[in-house]
């Protein structure tokens, strides 16, 4: 069972070992590699740089650009 600990917020839910195993496993199934990444890594290397990756996300697509050696900002209306 999950403990709680005071804050400034109230009481916040402290998750244990497993439960956060089995939150990654969930997200990571939502950040997966996919076609259309491909097709954009493959674009991007063909036309060169620089390139503005809009809606980025978590980046997964704007790192492997800048992997593969190309200028990359990447840029989302959420924070990091």
């Amino acid at each position: 069972m999950s403990q709680s600990v005071k804050s400034g917020y109230g009481d916040v839910k402290v998750p244990k070992e497993a439960e956060l195993d089995a939150l990654f496993e969930q997200v990571s199934n939502w950040n997966r590699w996919g076609a259309d990444d491909d097709f954009y890594l493959a674009l991007t290397q063909q036309v060169g740089g620089p390139v503005l990756d809009v809606a980025c996300g978590t980046g997964r697509l704007a790192r492997a650009i800048a992997l593969a050696g190309l200028h990359v900002t990447g840029m989302d209306i959420m924070p990091a």
